[in-house]
């Protein structure tokens, strides 16, 4: 019976977050200048193009957030400015920062592949690959600063003075965090699918984990 009023309860959580989906994305508009808006009777946000195709997210919680043409390009491929890509981007957009006040952020990649986040928040993380086809990534927050690798296995590994962690996937695309606090984090295909869509990338998914389960401890 018990397994029974789970998988009531997991349908029912399915079907508002879908018709939560839906009832944003009916509140999505476009204005006279193509870009796209969103507006309810507390919270509005905009999707603007530049002439560079670089796209800003900007809402009335003073969040401006932006992302350069090759990072779009990367992230969605070269056809993010179809109407349904940008849409359904866009919608995710709104519901990671109608709660959230004052963030700003960048997103670039530039010419030779280097991934560039920065925020007001005094974060900066840089990922690129080696001549190996592995991902480096650097980031800095403040005083502190770390590294981590992509190894061999395609896992994310971050080492440091008696700290470690990483992040493997399986077979059946659940992804395990582990790290020297002794925590282990089991996330199934689903769930990482949506918290990717918070985090934007995996790396920076990875170092919010590590934020969160290892640095915080010190």
């Amino acid at each position: 019976m018990k397994k029974v009023n789970l998988w009531r309860k997991t349908i029912l959580a399915m079907v508002f977050i879908l018709c939560t989906s839906m009832s944003y994305g009916q509140r999505i508009q476009q204005d006279v200048f193509n870009n796209l808006v969103y507006q309810s009777d507390h919270y509005q946000a905009k999707l603007k193009k530049n002439i560079f195709d670089d796209l800003t997210f900007s809402d009335s919680n003073n969040n401006i957030i932006t992302f350069n043409k090759a990072y779009l390009e990367k992230k969605m491929g070269v056809n993010y400015n179809e109407a349904d890509t940008k849409s359904m981007f866009f919608q995710d957009l709104v519901l990671d920062y109608m709660q959230i006040r004052g963030y700003e952020a960048s997103y670039k990649v530039d010419i030779f592949g280097t991934l560039t986040l920065t925020d007001n928040q005094g974060k900066t993380l840089t990922a690129k690959e080696d001549i190996f086809g592995h991902r480096q990534i650097k980031h800095e927050h403040g005083k502190k600063s770390f590294d981590i690798q992509t190894t061999s296995t395609g896992e994310l590994s971050y080492k440091a003075t008696n700290q470690s962690a990483t992040l493997a996937k399986d077979s059946d695309g659940t992804r395990t965090y582990t790290d020297s606090n002794d925590t282990k984090i089991v996330m199934t295909k689903s769930l990482w699918e949506r918290l990717i869509k918070k985090h934007q990338t995996e790396s920076n998914l990875f170092i919010f984990l590590i934020e969160q389960f290892l640095l915080s401890s010190e």
